[in-house]
């Protein structure tokens, strides 16, 4: 008989071995960053006027070396002029030392209290008229340091009420033009902090061109002797001299240009 055929049992499939499925990374959303808040400035604390005491010992301080001989060196020049310079020429031909004086100078009084800060000016000028007021009632010898850009204001305010106390005037001029000092400025404001108005510095040297002949011009009732250095070139040159000699004015040195 033959043989049936033999029937294959069904083949059971081995199950597949599933590899682990590996999660892909996930990808981290970028983080949204905040604006940053710039933190808010502080503002530096305002500085207050010093007290009585404080200003009392700084005018006596300013005085203690002064001589008592009533003399008054009056300057006049546009901001980074040179009047330093004509002032230490001018010390040396009096034959004099500058101890011998006590500056009447606000800047010095900006720098000494309020840190050179120009928003303190105001401030300043109560302080500045006691040490002027202090100075005139003790006979001393005193340097005025101004720009003297307004003639007509330096003049009655300045010199003539100087001149009635009495004093014996010197008034010290330095030229100079605006474009010459430019540099000068911005160097010295990075130096000290004493930051000239651009505007203010160019209105200067435009009215000391009209007013410095008035300057020169006053007579022996307003001032003794006069000085002008031309401070435009390399070097500082004194260009004009006049002394008054029994009540006549006399110049020595006239280099002006007419």
């Amino acid at each position: 008989m033959p043989n049936s055929p033999r029937q294959a049992s069904p083949r059971q499939a081995s199950p597949k071995k599933s590899s682990p499925r590996q999660a892909s990374p996930r990808r981290a959303s970028p983080k949204k960053s905040s604006p940053r808040q710039a933190s808010p400035r502080r503002a530096s604390p305002e500085i207050e006027s010093p007290d009585t005491q404080l200003i009392d010992k700084y005018i006596s301080d300013k005085l203690e070396s002064v001589k008592r001989e009533k003399k008054a060196i009056i300057m006049v020049g546009g901001p980074g002029s040179g009047k330093t310079s004509g002032l230490n020429i001018l010390i040396n031909m009096l034959k004099k030392n500058k101890d011998d004086f006590v500056s009447i100078d606000p800047d010095d009084i900006l720098s000494t209290f309020f840190n050179s800060n120009r928003k303190y000016y105001h401030k300043v000028e109560p302080i500045n008229n006691a040490l002027y007021e202090k100075t005139l009632e003790g006979n001393y010898n005193l340097i005025f340091d101004r720009t003297g850009t307004n003639f007509v204001s330096y003049y009655n305010s300045v010199i003539k009420k100087i001149k009635a106390e009495g004093y014996n005037i010197v008034l010290c001029v330095v030229y100079n033009n605006y474009y010459n000092v430019k540099s000068r400025l911005k160097k010295r404001e990075a130096e000290t902090g004493r930051a000239v108005n651009e505007t203010y510095a160019r209105n200067s040297y435009r009215d000391l061109t009209f007013n410095i002949p008035k300057y020169v011009n006053l007579n022996c009732d307003d001032a003794d002797d006069i000085f002008v250095f031309d401070n435009t070139s390399t070097n500082i040159e004194l260009i004009y001299r006049s002394q008054c000699n029994g009540g006549v004015k006399v110049v020595t040195i006239n280099n002006l240009m007419q």
